[in-house]
């Protein structure tokens, strides 16, 4: 894993816009980017929408590809959000934006339709979509996207995307589309993000190659692909141990 850690989570924001800059600078024709935030998706979409990089990334050629999203109650509620931090400020067209469908209620036909719209549109590999960058906040649990701890069924499959269920803090059910671990793999740059002090248990287990790590989602990927890029702040590598290295 490749680290790229700074003291706060403007400084690893900023540097995070530097190295998707420099990954469209060096892609021809359009540029697939590949999005799961949450809780720090305001932070990053500060910086995105910020000089330089509001300028100088040509968002003109970038195609945004998301890769999990609630239904029911709270429907859309990546899209909604990324739409208002994201979208709508850089004027992103929607024909840019690659997403579950509005009408879309029932998770595994909405898995099914986004999975051949993504095939129309990226390049695949072995049934694995080439997306030139996929994106991912890790959560204090270790989770990516829509895939939670020790759900090995969806870090191993033939599908890209596939319905899931989660349970909120306050007890209730929402039904997912996610990708799945696998078909991240033939991304051309897998960039996992990790602020904060929540989840520095997770992002320690992970780096300090513990064994509490094996049910993370984030580690199931860390240890297939080497070259994944880890940028964390200074509170989120709180718990990693120099003494190994």
């Amino acid at each position: 894993m490749n680290y790229h850690q700074y003291s706060t989570p403007e400084l690893v924001t900023t540097q995070l816009a530097q190295f998707i800059a420099e990954a469209v600078e060096a892609t021809e024709g359009d540029f697939h980017l590949a999005l799961s935030l949450e809780e720090h998706a305001e932070v990053l979409a500060q910086a995105l929408t910020s000089e330089p990089w509001r300028s100088r990334i040509a968002w003109d050629r970038v195609h945004f590809y998301l890769l999990h999203e609630q239904l029911g109650e709270a429907d859309l509620a990546h899209r909604t959000l990324l739409q208002r931090l994201l979208f709508d400020p850089l004027q992103i067209p929607a024909e840019h934006i690659h997403a579950v469908e509005e009408s879309a209620q029932e998770p595994a036909q909405a898995a099914a339709s986004l999975q051949q719209h993504v095939a129309e549109r990226v390049s695949h590999l072995d049934g694995r979509p080439q997306f030139d960058l996929a994106l991912l906040e890790m959560g204090v649990d270790g989770h990516l996207a829509g895939v939670y701890p020790d759900q090995v069924e969806l870090y191993i499959s033939d599908d890209v995307f596939a319905p899931n269920e989660m349970t909120t803090e306050q007890g209730e059910q929402r039904q997912l589309v996610t990708v799945t671990l696998e078909a991240l793999e033939e991304s051309k740059r897998l960039v996992f993000l990790a602020l904060g002090q929540d989840v520095r248990h997770a992002v320690g287990h992970i780096v300090n190659l513990l064994p509490e790590a094996k049910a993370y989602p984030a580690n199931f990927l860390a240890a297939k692909i080497p070259w994944v890029h880890l940028f964390a702040d200074d509170q989120a590598m709180r718990e990693k141990s120099y003494a190994i290295y």
